[in-house]
């Protein structure tokens, strides 16, 4: 398995397979995904024409992890939020998890116990930015970037892996056509 495929972004979530560029707000309304409160106040109202709405916060109900979505719209009028598909999915795993505490209800493509050499024994080395950072000794911080110009718009797809002490933090995977 490619860890970074720009030919398919999926994401999974409670084991189900979603795929940026294809996946809409709705599938994931349909499927019972669960969402943090008044997050889908807004699902049915327009999304203007190529624009990418704020941040959708799901509710993986474990404390210390969050996960948010984005939906474009690339077409050339408004259209409503929940018909637009995810464009992008961002994990985070905070210092409120416990030791040895554990979420199930997102996973990748990849492990989220993935170390940084793994990372780059399968992806290569990183095509975007790259970060390091040990100002403070007890925070090392790093961010692994690969990207891949979009064929329609000036944007990038991207897969952003970013590490505290040497673990696996946060993830972005972001779609644009």
């Amino acid at each position: 398995v490619k860890y970074v495929n720009f030919d398919e972004m999926n994401f999974y979530i409670n084991g189900k397979k979603y795929t940026l560029g294809k996946t809409t707000l709705q599938d994931l309304i349909d499927d019972g995904v669960p969402f943090e409160d008044g997050e889908l106040e807004d699902a049915k109202n327009n999304l203007k024409s190529k624009y990418q709405s704020s941040y959708i916060k799901l509710n993986p109900g474990v404390k210390g992890y969050y996960v948010w979505i984005q939906v474009f719209n690339e077409t050339d009028s408004g259209k409503p939020m929940n018909e637009c598909y995810i464009n992008e999915i961002l994990y985070k795993k905070t210092t409120l998890v416990k030791d040895g505490e554990t979420q199930d209800f997102v996973t990748f493509d990849f492990p989220l116990d993935l170390t940084m050499d793994q990372l780059k024994a399968n992806a290569g080395e990183p095509t975007g930015r790259t970060y390091h950072n040990e100002d403070n000794p007890k925070y090392i911080y790093d961010t692994l970037e690969w990207t891949k110009k979009g064929t329609k718009f000036m944007n990038s797809n991207r897969y952003s892996f970013d590490y505290t002490n040497g673990e696996l933090r946060e993830v972005t995977i972001t779609y644009i056509p």
